[in-house]
């Protein structure tokens, strides 16, 4: 994707818009959402029927949360926020690959749904991103989940 289209998505926040904003409720057991799913927001330039190619918008209300994207599902049911790395003496970093980021209670997190071949079905079905796993941290949040970029 050339670095100015990423550039005036950044810039162009889009809102939350009827049919096309997602609610999950989380709890202490991992949930795997099909970004490939969400709709387009009719906001943007609505050449796509995804979000594939563009920027995301997750916001946590009602407590923390984690989150990781993927393109396989059953490997990311084992996130966890309670997996981490290790350091070895020489500084060598070795993955537990069930690692998360977290999204604090009240703030969001945007990422791009890297694309792929245009002849996916559906677009981006080999995205690395196609997939994002969501977990609870405190209480019962609701992640709400939308194309936040045209």
């Amino acid at each position: 994707m050339p670095g100015a289209l990423i550039e005036t998505q950044a810039a162009t926040v889009l809102p939350p818009v009827q049919g096309a904003l997602a609610c999950v409720q989380l709890s202490n057991a991992v949930q795997i959402v099909d970004l490939t799913t969400l709709p387009s927001s009719p906001a943007g330039d609505g050449t796509l029927k995804n979000p594939v190619g563009r920027y995301v918008r997750i916001t946590l209300r009602g407590g923390d949360g984690y989150y990781a994207t993927g393109n396989n599902a059953s490997t990311l049911a084992a996130i966890s926020p309670t997996s981490y790395s290790t350091v070895a003496a020489n500084g060598k970093i070795t993955l537990t690959n069930n690692e998360a980021s977290i999204i604090p209670a009240g703030s969001y997190a945007d990422f791009v749904v890297a694309g792929g071949a245009t002849s996916q079905l559906p677009p981006g079905g080999l995205s690395p991103c196609r997939y994002v796993a969501l977990v609870a941290s405190t209480g019962t949040p609701v992640a709400e989940i939308h194309q936040s970029g045209t």
